[in-house]
């Protein structure tokens, strides 16, 4: 809060509150049992998940020195309409189960619940992994060049972006012991 008015300091802050709150939203998921619950907390997390990886995909590019990208239009449409669609497509699945086709009980326990994923979902899965690039690729560019700090502080966030990422994928591509676990939000407030 206290450098918030530093350069990208206003986008880190959101994306730590976002990612926090998305945290808290996976615990509470994980926590209720009955199904139209995990369901919300699913859509919070949803909405929690879009906001911080567009946050922090605005917190890098200005991190990485490349703020006026964020002026150009085909930029401000990328990283606000994509993830407010993807978030309405999330709210609003009740009534055309694009992003989720059915919700059923997984072995793993009654807390543990398999969403089924709807035509919609590989077009959530591309504009997130588009959006984690975004958030990758200047840290990793910026992590050699620059003062030594800022490179050690770039190579930091790019091995936790990395980390991040990877629960994503593991969630996506899991094995059957694991379905209906997603990572994700563990592996982000751990890095």
């Amino acid at each position: 809060w206290q450098r918030r008015k530093s350069n990208g300091g206003l986008y880190i802050l959101l994306a730590m509150w976002t990612i926090a709150f998305w945290t808290v939203s996976a615990g509470l998921d994980y926590a209720a049992i009955p199904i139209a619950l995990k369901v919300f907390f699913a859509k919070l997390e949803f909405t929690c998940y879009n906001s911080a990886i567009a946050f922090l995909a605005l917190f890098a590019l200005t991190y990485a020195g490349y703020e006026s990208w964020l002026k150009h239009k085909m930029v401000k449409v990328f990283l606000g309409f994509i993830p407010i669609f993807n978030i309405l497509l999330a709210w609003t699945n009740d009534w055309h189960g694009l992003l989720w086709s059915s919700f059923t009980r997984s072995d793993l326990g009654n807390n543990t619940v398999i969403f089924e994923h709807g035509q919609g979902y590989p077009w959530i899965s591309i504009s997130g992994y588009l959006m984690i690039l975004i958030i990758i690729l200047p840290l990793w560019q910026t992590s050699y060049k620059g003062p030594q700090l800022t490179r050690r502080q770039a190579r930091l966030l790019f091995i936790a972006s990395i980390f991040s990422a990877a629960g994503s994928v593991v969630y996506l591509l899991g094995n059957q012991k694991l379905k209906g676990v997603d990572w994700a939000p563990i592996m982000f407030s751990i890095f």
